[in-house]
């Protein structure tokens, strides 16, 4: 009964998607897919509601990353419902493994429990193979024997049957199939127990070797990081002078990417040599106080360095326009925040290094969740348009053409600030963009077909 109510949902599934782009069908399917996996009943989780935020951004806006976050939060969510407490990333490649081979679970059982089932299956493929074959033969040779059998025959129109539509049916079939069979819960949950988040205490008091040892680490760390702890603090006070300084800002804007870029990675490298030197018995070392106290100070002026850029980059922002990489700076330096904060608690709390992983994968999970429901093409055009900010009119032709009718709506703006009149660029553009949307499917509705109406 299960596998021809599966059946049905991957009739369904063809319907909906079968030769359609995504929109609205994904809001529609969703549920089917939620109803599958937790087998009838409905379990509220946080990563069922990021399951449905992406449905929902896919709608707004179906934009490459936007499907690729519902892609990502689909197979968390399938590995999280079949082994709950197991890590983001793990999780992910269970939901992979499960969508793609998850019925080959069934192989693994006793094969004298199915030895019914299974003979009867080779009985009706014999058949099939058998039969086939023969009742073909007998329809060519009746149709050369009889003209009237033979107009009849040719008469018979099976062009109705898309070969498509069904191979998207037993695709789908195959699919909501194997996501109800987990292939890897056992392996997930042993991965997940070998890697402890917590460090343990030493059951035993420390060897003198083994304290000369740690009390050379401490002092060769303590060195290291109190250097680093000088460098930093020049570093941010000539960050001070370079905000004061109009040609040296001026140097900075026409490097600003690789300069964050490479902020970016001395505070990875920062969080990297935290890790190394508090990844096991230097937490237990008695006299670590001096070295915590110094790497808190690293994190907090770590801390202040992620805050100048991110006025950096606003700054350029402001002057320069909104560009995807200027926004993913914002991004990139909101998750090394996250990922500062779950280095200090590593320490506080004697956590290792899978801590922090762990954490910062869970925030930066939900965090792109909610952020695939902006139209970021969209909103850099609006943003550069209705601000005071150098306009750079190719780039906004070359984001995706959903900007079309901002970008419309505000020619008078583009030739004013441009002294270019762009007039039939942009009328063919919103043209072509809204002849798009007319030919859409109902399966295919977004949130623009809701909007612009064509």
């Amino acid at each position: 009964m299960r596998k021809i109510v599966l059946l049905l949902f991957a009739c369904f599934f063809s319907l909906l998607f079968y030769k359609q782009s995504l929109g609205i069908n994904t809001c529609l399917f969703l549920p089917i897919i939620i109803y599958t996996i937790q087998k009838g009943k409905l379990s509220i989780t946080s990563y069922l509601i990021a399951l449905v935020i992406a449905g929902i951004a896919v709608f707004i806006n179906p934009s490459i990353s936007s499907i690729f976050m519902l892609v990502l939060t689909l197979m968390v969510f399938i590995g999280k419902t079949h082994a709950p407490d197991v890590s983001i990333y793990l999780a992910a490649f269970g939901g992979v493994v499960d969508s793609i081979c998850g019925g080959f679970e069934t192989l693994t059982k006793q094969e004298t429990k199915n030895k019914k089932n299974t003979t009867q299956a080779k009985f009706w493929l014999l058949s099939a193979v058998i039969i086939i074959p023969v009742v073909f033969i007998f329809i060519v040779l009746y149709k050369n024997s009889n003209p009237i059998f033979n107009d009849a025959v040719n008469k018979i129109d099976l062009s109705f049957i898309d070969v498509g539509f069904v191979f998207t049916i037993f695709v789908a079939f195959l699919f909501l199939y194997n996501i109800t069979k987990p292939l890897l819960i056992k392996e997930l949950v042993t991965i997940e127990d070998n890697t402890p988040t917590s460090l343990l205490s030493p059951s035993e008091e420390f060897s003198v070797t083994l304290l000369k040892k740690l009390k050379d680490e401490h002092l060769q760390a303590s060195i290291l990081i109190a250097t680093l702890n000088v460098l930093l603090i020049c570093f941010l006070l000539t960050d001070i002078l370079l905000f004061q300084n109009n040609e040296a800002m001026q140097a900075f804007k026409d490097n600003v990417h690789n300069s964050v870029y490479t902020l970016i990675i001395s505070i990875v490298f920062a969080i990297t040599i935290i890790s190394i030197y508090f990844r096991g018995n230097i937490n237990f070392y008695k006299q670590n106080n001096l070295l915590k106290k110094i790497t808190y100070g690293w994190l907090f002026l770590n801390t202040l360095l992620v805050l100048s850029t991110l006025y950096k980059n606003y700054y350029y922002v402001a002057h320069h326009g909104l560009t995807y990489k200027r926004i993913g700076v914002f991004v990139y330096l909101t998750l090394v925040l996250v990922g500062l904060f779950f280095t200090f608690q590593k320490i506080r709390l004697q956590k290792s290094f899978w801590f922090i992983l762990k954490k910062s994968t869970v925030i930066g999970f939900y965090l792109f969740a909610i952020l695939s429901l902006v139209p970021y093409g969209k909103l850099v055009t609006y943003y550069n348009l209705t601000h005071n900010v150098v306009l750079d009119v190719e780039y906004l032709l070359s984001l995706p053409k959903d900007n079309a009718i901002i970008l419309w709506e505000h020619k008078q703006t583009i030739k004013d600030k441009t002294g270019n009149d762009y007039y039939p660029v942009l009328l063919e553009r919103t043209q072509h963009y809204k002849t798009k949307l007319t030919k859409q499917n109902w399966q295919s509705t977004s949130l623009d077909n809701i909007i612009y109406k064509p």
